[in-house]
């Protein structure tokens, strides 16, 4: 792929197919094997996020800004994801093979086009469980993006196939093992609130990190201040990421053609009136199951609450 064809391509994984383009696929281990030792490890900038969150506005307004490679979705990270969420190796992976090959997956993706570029990742939210694995290393960096969760349940409920994308990932988070949840007891609840479980376990282990990583390598962002305030959110993104962005080149990017299209459809004109709207008629139209489904969530999560407003803010504090 050509420097253009990424910064084209909306996702990096099947979605990118078509019969004129053409593609090697290799195993997990004939990657490792193949790769040359030792890889040189470059830092890379990370946006995790829950899933229909302006994440990709977010990757895509990064990507017209200087010194950034984005990398949209790739699917190797879900593949890698998938094993770490288990908490067990693949048949026939020691731990040292496997961190070999976590090691050699993230130093190519590290690489770009421009040597004084540094690639900014924003995996698929069903690849969440790699936060862990990725920010052992403390020279990459990243920022969770959430909303809180009547805005995620409008998010969601306003599509089938954002229904589909969510109920797909409950079903990751769920084969894990690892939160609060059981696939057996998920199966007899609404959507709605299979959908609430859903944000509670991203929410959740957003929050276990936290004792791990430092504030200067994690923080978290609320989507609405993102589309309230998208040139201060930039300007403190790019201070995380260590990107000093200029005030000029940040106001350009707002006031273009990014911020008045679909992300993931370009043709598609919309902006952030155009969300409102369709999040306002969204919470009308499913307001009994989105109130039901706060209402377990509120329960379920008495003994371990998650709060309104997640620490360690992009841009500084604000009240919950």
């Amino acid at each position: 792929m050509s420097r253009d064809s990424y910064r084209a391509s909306s996702f990096l994984d099947s979605r990118i197919r078509s019969p004129g383009v053409g593609a090697i696929e290799v195993h997990l281990g004939e990657l490792l094997d193949a790769a040359p030792e030792p890889m040189p490890r470059r830092p890379c900038r990370f946006i995790f996020h829950i899933g229909h969150t302006c994440s990709t506005l977010l990757a895509n307004s990064s990507g017209e800004l200087s010194g950034t490679f984005v990398l949209r979705e790739p699917a190797v990270l879900l593949d890698l994801a998938r094993w770490e969420d288990r908490g067990r190796l693949p048949h026939r992976y020691t731990v040292d093979r496997w961190s070999a090959l976590r090691t050699s997956v993230l130093a190519m993706l590290a690489k770009t086009y421009d040597p004084g570029d540094v690639a900014v990742i924003k995996p698929s939210s069903l690849a969440n469980g790699a936060m862990r694995e990725v920010l052992l290393r403390p020279a990459h960096r990243a920022v969770f993006v959430y909303s809180p969760l009547r805005t995620f349940l409008s998010s969601l409920l306003k599509s089938e196939d954002n229904r589909a994308d969510g109920v797909a990932d409950l079903a990751v988070r769920l084969r894990a093992g690892r939160g609060r949840f059981r696939a057996t007891s998920m199966r007899r609840q609404p959507i709605a609130r299979q959908l609430a479980a859903l944000w509670i376990l991203h929410m959740d282990l957003f929050l276990e990190l936290l004792p791990t990583v430092s504030p200067r390598r994690l923080r978290s962002l609320d989507a609405e201040d993102f589309v309230t305030a998208p040139a201060d959110t930039l300007s403190h993104l790019g201070r995380l990421f260590g990107l000093e962005w200029s005030v000029a080149d940040i106001a350009s990017v707002v006031e273009g053609p990014v911020f008045r299209s679909d992300a993931k459809h370009p043709g598609r004109p919309y902006d952030a009136r155009s969300r409102r709207v369709e999040l306002s008629l969204a919470a009308d139209a499913f307001r009994g199951e989105i109130d039901d489904a706060a209402s377990w969530a509120a329960h379920v999560t008495r003994d371990r609450p998650i709060p309104g407003v997640l620490p360690r803010r992009l841009g500084g504090a604000r009240a919950a």
